[in-house]
């Protein structure tokens, strides 16, 4: 990750400091070096001082877990919506609009830089797009030969020299038009604004202001810790999900907080992991931090040596390289696949971006991190249930995700629970219990005799969720409802064995981390089973079985399906059964046809029925 003077903490500099008016016109004396400076300096060094200091603190105190309550979603809308942000702020430069005012808003910015348009600069524009063009085109060769390659790499460093040639060439020109017609050359420097004179040499060490004007930058500089440490996390995290390598948030908040810290006593306002910068470094190949000491060094080497040189730097070009490099932080594709998979996440994804387009950058995050952790909340608070049927293959699933080929059994209802039971939720389980059984046995035309939770997707229960299935179970049996569990594990799996089967609330004696199918299996022998029904639960028991004989035999045909099985019912009943599915259901007591017809075996393994 870059570190540096990012434009957003630019942005939020210029408007804390806009928020000062007994500042704005004062000098303010430094403690160390007794030089004087703008109050403007001073107060973006105060604010750099309240961010490391509030950083170093929040690190110590092993805050950068809050950084975990800001879903992926969350992230995206964010750094895209400080994207567009970013963009708006350099139109003013990428045009040559000298009428835009700074300090605004996204709407605002963009509202002068359309009404504005019309007097847009054309040598400055040209400049911008000759910029983006430059650095598309060689991104787009790259690979293609070697010395392209080299040059590719470069691409940004190209086109600052050509543009900076172009524009101290047109200055000059500007000027000789100048004297030529009204024989005087003012204002011709600034025909194409550029970067201007650049102070050689590396700034001095001096301390901010501790007294004068600190207190009034105290919560703004805790607000601008907290955004400083979201966006850099954001920007690191984004480029560590793409190459595929983890982030330590604490280690990222100290050593932004150190940044800032040493940054204060040498003149620099808040500092931040680059968005944009740390684009650019992707997007070269920039993979360690070893290109942070040589950046370092070359800077170093710029300062002392190469000002001069910075002077023609057109703000077009610069303007342009941040330009290029902004398309790689919109993620319009995770929005599309939010919309497409969960319209929750594609709701938080659109609050981060509009709430830091419309309220700002903290603000936006703030307003996406409160949104995401409701979410989460509700989704506690309201897990989802569902009446499951049992699939061919013997599994159960959701009736909601299945309605066609899950199939249910009259008198016996599947509950199944996706979260863990709390005292924030009992009440909203146990209502959706109730309802979905009388809507269960006004659907299958008989009333519920067993209810089987299906507790698989249930990690924890607390107390008040004990109580109240021991109350709930107490209240079925009254109704001659009984209770059965299925899928428990771990501590849960404790809790009810502890309670309920030890209490003998309830009838399960089995082991409660079984599958659904062993328990309902056990529960269907005490529902009164309509006769059809009854016949084919025995039919469809002692078929599997004599079916997995027969595999093993290798004597296995279709026509035993109705062979072994006329004695129960005639062959019009017996089609019907097999052909309504809902009738196939298999409970796992001992075989129920022992009892029931003697057989024989043939020579050829096979079993007749003797009817």
């Amino acid at each position: 990750m870059s570190v540096g003077t990012g434009a957003m903490m630019a942005l939020m500099t210029g408007e804390h400091v806009a928020h000062i008016p007994d500042l704005a016109e004062s000098k303010i004396l430094l403690s160390r070096s007794q030089a004087i400076i703008f109050a403007g300096t001073a107060v973006g060094c105060q604010l750099a001082l309240v961010t490391g200091a509030a950083m170093c603190v929040m690190a110590m105190l092993r805050l950068s877990f809050l950084v975990r309550f800001i879903s992926r979603p969350a992230l995206s809308g964010f750094v895209t919506g400080a994207a567009f942000v970013i963009v708006a702020s350099l139109m003013k430069d990428f045009f040559g609009l000298h009428q835009v005012p700074k300090g605004v808003n996204f709407f605002e910015n963009m509202y002068f830089v359309g009404t504005c348009l019309g007097m847009a600069s054309p040598t400055v524009t040209f400049l911008s797009f000759l910029t983006i063009a430059i650095i598309s085109i060689l991104a787009r060769c790259r690979g293609r030969h070697r010395i392209i390659e080299i040059i590719a790499g470069f691409k940004e460093l190209l086109a600052v020299i050509i543009t900076t040639l172009l524009t101290f060439s047109w200055s000059f020109h500007r000027r000789r038009e100048l004297l030529q017609s009204i024989g005087d050359d003012e204002g011709w420097e600034d025909f194409i604004p550029h970067v201007g004179v650049v102070p050689s040499g590396l700034p001095s060490f001096a301390l901010p202001p501790l007294t004068s004007g600190l207190p009034a930058v105290i919560p703004s500089g805790i607000m601008v810790a907290l955004m400083c440490y979201i966006s850099s996390y954001a920007a690191a995290k984004k480029f560590a999900i793409a190459d595929g390598y983890e982030i330590h948030a604490g280690t990222e908040l100290g050593v932004m907080g150190l940044a800032n810290l040493v940054g204060s006593v040498f003149g620099a306002f808040p500092v931040q992991g680059g968005l944009s910068r740390t684009s650019i470094s992707h997007n070269i190949g920039v993979r360690t931090q070893v290109a942070g000491i040589v950046a370092a060094l070359i800077a170093i080497g710029g300062l002392t040596f190469l000002t001069s040189l910075m002077y023609w730097i057109p703000n077009a070009t610069l303007a342009g390289i941040i330009l290029s490099a902004t398309p790689h932080l919109i993620d319009f594709s995770l929005a599309r696949w939010l919309w497409r998979n969960s319209k929750r996440d594609f709701a938080v994804w659109m609050a981060a971006v509009g709430g830091t387009l419309l309220l700002g950058l903290l603000q936006g995050v703030f307003l996406a991190m409160v949104l995401s952790v409701t979410l989460m909340v509700q989704q506690v608070a309201m897990p989802p249930t569902n009446a499951m049927g049992r699939l061919s293959n013997g599994h159960w699933r959701a009736l909601a995700y299945w309605p066609r080929t899950a199939k249910t059994i009259p008198g016996l209802l599947v509950f199944g629970v996706s979260g863990p039971l709390l005292f924030v939720n009992w009440e909203h389980v146990k209502d959706k219990l109730l309802d979905t059984e009388r809507r269960y046995s006004r659907h299958c035309g008989k009333a519920v005799e067993a209810v089987v939770m299906h507790m698989v997707g249930v990690p924890f229960i607390d107390a008040t969720a004990i109580q109240g299935l021991e109350e709930l179970a107490v209240e079925f049996r009254a109704r001659g409802v009984t209770l059965w569990f299925a899928g428990s594990h771990g501590s849960v799996r404790k809790m009810l064995e502890t309670v309920l089967v030890e209490r003998a609330v309830i009838e399960q004696t089995a082991d409660l981390v079984q599958q659904v199918e062993a328990v309902v299996q056990q529960a269907l022998r005490y529902i009164d089973l309509p006769v059809t029904t009854h016949a084919a639960v025995m039919i469809q028991r002692w078929w599997r079985n004599r079916q997995q004989q027969l595999l093993r035999d290798r004597g296995y045909s279709d026509g035993d399906q109705y062979i072994n099985v006329a004695w129960a019912v005639d062959n019009s009943t017996l089609k019907e059964m097999y052909r309504n599915q809902s009738l196939k259901l298999v409970p796992s007591s001992p075989d129920l046809l022992a009892s029931r017809s003697p057989s024989r075996v043939n020579r050829d393994g096979r079993s007749s029925s003797m009817v």
